[in-house]
């Protein structure tokens, strides 16, 4: 009896000491709530909760702040504006890369702590698939789908583990999503069958997730939703009508584990669909930049169609090589848990500090001149004077004299002022008017300095961590209206940091269509694209010239001749690298290497690559802000996808 009284006596006053609290953080979560795969851990992932504030608060400006430890602190803030007696829900972002498991979640106001909450990351050490589902109906699951082991072949994670060990499946609620793409980054493929109540907000992010690798599953409850679907008719970017889609009878082979289910819908493919070879119209897909959106003519959800071996056969090879796909779409290959060679490489040919090197020969000529006085000259004259006991003030003058010439001399070559190199990548998304931009920015510091490096989109931003002394001196901000911040970064004298930044631009329209013996590019009027090059035509290497202003379509054409440079068996890296160097005049012999290197990866396929100017700002800034500036701006477009049709 006496043990009651003491609990309910500590119950008691835990729930009044919460009501001495003005304002408390409730229902902190990661949404979607998958686990965090340690083979898989890359780019963001989104947490939410609410804010709630009683009669006692008045209204003001707080600040939500996430300390993560990974290597070294990394904090992810945002402010929100709360009135008294008032709930509100907010969407914080926060990196993966690197992430240990505890991430405290605090609200702050003139930096008192006046609420906070530890949150667990529940990680997963299988090759996981993670699978975001919309039942239309409360009977409608995909849990079955747990019970698949072991699937291969599948997208290898590490040398030991390349088979498919489990797949995760949550339910999502269209009320709790996130309002960036980012925010979708720890999820793999989306299941849609019917129209969901999203914000324009979220159907923007979830566009665009798609366009950085993510899937879309459309798998239809009914026969008029797609026709009836804004969202789904603008992520496919094709308008369908009621006579697009019809029931259809399954194969005799599919029916074998589908007993139960007799027609599926078939919808009129996009004319750049691939088709399933036994069930055509009723399973296909169309690429959208990185990702796919893919069509099955079935509710997924329904018992009926709970079919594991119809997943193994139709839908986890499609998923398969999508994903394989995602990885190589990119001008360089996506880094999962750690910078790719590809990033280091670039890092290394964006370092400014290696031109301002001073020179070796230089150095030893004042380092010899530096021991001939300070030695036998300085002996020499003294013993001379017979003054010999005054080497012992002019050994240490000569050192100061000759330290503080080497000073100068290094003030000199290195010079006072800050400077920014940036190899920009625009990337038409098929199927789209988006474009993808790929930013690697490095910064060369002329003095101990901290700098604010702002993203004012929606997209992702963090240092390439290649040089490992600034593991742990980032601290991230983010800040819904002003979009993402790495702020007060710290750079020491004559000291270079590197980041990447990754978004996407709509209302652009780029088009490149490659055939036998030409190749067609489509671009807005007021873009510039010159010293063109592409490999088309049974992989042959071409020069096709410049697009200017204010074209938008032109059409170059190898019949003739007169752009061929060099055929499929001949050219290699030095081959590419030679025929760059003598039409784009690059001075930096790294980057040039890394360039022809990055494009013989790609030279089993059709692509285009040129130098691009465009009257657009970038959203990306410095504060303060670089006294010389550069940038290497690349327009690419790779065609992908062509070889697996009719799987």
């Amino acid at each position: 009896m006496k043990t009651m009284w003491v609990v309910c006596f500590f119950f008691s006053f835990s729930l009044f000491a919460q009501e001495l609290k003005n304002i408390i953080i409730q229902n902190a979560k990661l949404i979607p709530e998958f686990s965090v795969s340690s083979q898989q851990t890359k780019g963001w992932a989104c947490l939410t909760g609410e804010i709630i504030t009683n009669m006692r608060w008045k209204s003001s400006d707080i600040e939500i702040v996430a300390n993560v430890q990974g290597y070294g602190t990394r904090l992810y803030s945002m402010t929100l504006n709360l009135p008294s007696s008032s709930r509100k829900r907010f969407f914080l972002y926060i990196s993966l890369r690197l992430t240990h498991r505890e991430i405290e979640l605090s609200v702050k106001k003139d930096g008192q702590v006046l609420d906070k909450q530890e949150i667990q990351l529940n990680y997963n050490y299988k090759n996981i698939l993670r699978i975001g589902y919309f039942p239309p109906k409360n009977d409608h699951n995909l849990f079955f789908l747990k019970k698949i082991e072991k699937y291969n072949p599948w997208v290898p994670q590490s040398y030991y583990n390349k088979d498919l060990e489990e797949i995760e499946v949550i339910n999502l609620d269209s009320r709790l999503l996130p309002d960036r793409w980012i925010g979708y980054d720890n999820m793999d493929v989306m299941i849609m069958s019917k129209e969901e109540s999203l914000l324009s907000d979220r159907q923007k992010a979830i566009q665009e997730w798609i366009y950085n690798g993510g899937i879309l599953i459309v798998a239809p409850q009914e026969r008029l939703w797609i026709p009836g679907s804004h969202f789904i008719q603008t992520v496919m970017n094709q308008t369908f009508s009621e006579d697009d889609v019809s029931y259809v009878d399954i194969p005799d082979s599919v029916k074998a584990y589908l007993p139960n289910v007799t027609q599926m819908l078939a919808l009129q493919p996009p004319g750049d669909a691939i088709q399933d070879k036994e069930l055509t119209n009723s399973l296909w897909h169309v690429y959208k930049g990185a990702g796919a959106i893919l069509y099955v003519g079935m509710d997924l959800g329904k018992e009926s169609a709970n079919s594991s071996i119809f997943w193994k056969t139709h839908l986890l090879p499609k998923i398969r090589d999508i994903i394989i796909r995602k990885n190589s779409w990119h001008f360089l290959d996506q880094g999962d848990t750690k910078d790719t060679q590809d990033e280091y490489n670039l890092s290394s040919a964006l370092n400014l500090s290696f031109g301002r090197m001073p020179g070796i020969w230089s150095i030893l000529a004042i380092l010899v001149v530096y021991l001939l006085l300070v030695g036998p000259v300085n002996f020499i004259y003294f013993r001379k004077k017979n003054l010999t006991l005054h080497l012992v003030w002019s050994i240490p003058c000569l050192s100061m004299l000759f330290v503080t010439i080497i000073l100068i001399y290094g003030y000199w070559v290195r010079g006072m002022n800050s400077e920014t190199l940036s190899f920009h990548i625009v990337q038409p998304v098929e199927g789209s008017d988006y474009i993808c931009h790929k930013k690697y920015l490095s910064l060369l510091s002329s003095s101990h300095s901290t700098y604010n490096i702002h993203l004012e989109d929606n997209g992702s931003l963090y240092p390439l961590y290649s040089n490992w002394s600034l593991r742990s001196s980032s601290v991230m901000n983010y800040n819904q209206k002003q979009g993402l911040m790495i702020q007060d970064f710290p750079l020491s004298l004559w000291q270079t940091g590197t980041f990447y930044s990754l978004y996407f631009q709509g209302n652009m329209n780029f088009s490149v269509n490659f055939s036998k013996n030409s190749v067609k590019i489509e671009k807005p009027a007021s873009v510039r694209i010159k010293k063109i090059f592409g490999v088309f035509n049974n992989y042959n290497l071409y020069y096709l010239g410049d697009f200017e202003t204010p074209e938008t379509q032109k059409e170059f054409f190898t019949s003739n001749g007169e752009h061929y440079l060099l055929s499929n068996d001949r050219y290699n890296s030095r081959e590419i690298q030679l025929a760059i160097q003598k039409k784009w005049n690059f001075q930096n012999e790294k980057m040039l290497q890394f360039l022809s290197n990055a494009l013989q990866k790609d030279t089993l396929c059709n692509f285009v690559v040129a130098l691009i100017e465009s009257p657009l700002l970038s959203p990306i800034s410095l504060n303060p802000g670089p006294d010389i500036s550069q940038e290497i701006k690349i327009f690419y477009y790779k065609e992908t996808g062509k070889s697996d049709a009719n799987k």
